[in-house]
């Protein structure tokens, strides 16, 4: 009886291993190992069911690193990797976990969250800057990192969640050709 008993709590045991194991491996498959933030495997399996749960009245933030491949090339894939882990850290800390952060892949991540104001959005982006600057000089970066934000909004068109974030793309890269030749002009 003591072995029958025994040789049950063993099998229990393996089955509660294995099944941390499992899940283990799920959270792996769907999270980004160096930010943290979901990757494009997590995105395609929460963004569509997040646009639904919504009803399409979404928000999306498209984020490009500025000059990840100059700073590769000047300062090392390590140094560039540090870029990407500090606008990884900004997108955390001021678009929180209540909404889906993705890094979408090389040096472009994806904020989803419920409708907010151009305002509030404009706000959040502004932090992330700050974030990113106060980050380069805690980090004593050799410069100051940036990142361009494009966001867009879903409340009456209703289009699809694909087409988002196209324009979240779109848009982000608008800005960031403006300022590179704001930055050239001066």
């Amino acid at each position: 009886l003591m072995e029958t008993v025994s040789l049950a709590l063993e099998n229990i045991r393996q089955k509660e291993e294995v099944q941390r194991i499992n899940e283990r491996l799920q959270e792996l498959y769907v999270r980004d190992q160096l930010t943290g933030l979901y990757n494009r495997f997590g995105y395609v399996q929460l963004a569509q069911q997040y646009f639904a749960e919504q009803c399409g009245r979404i928000y999306l933030v498209y984020v490009d690193v500025d000059n990840l491949k100059t700073i590769n090339d000047n300062y090392g894939h390590a140094m560039g990797d540090k870029a990407i882990k500090g606008v990884a850290d900004a997108i955390k800390e001021v678009y929180r976990e209540e909404n889906i952060l993705v890094r979408m892949g090389g040096d472009e991540f994806l904020v989803i969250g419920k409708e907010a104001g151009d305002e509030v959005l404009s706000e959040k982006e502004n932090a992330v800057g700050i974030f990113l600057k106060e980050y380069s000089e805690r980090e004593k970066l050799p410069f100051v990192l940036t990142a361009s934000m494009g966001h867009v909004h879903n409340l009456k068109n209703m289009v699809s969640l694909e087409a988002l974030v196209k324009n979240a793309d779109a848009r982000m890269y608008e800005i960031k050709q403006r300022r590179k030749k704001a930055k050239f002009e001066e």
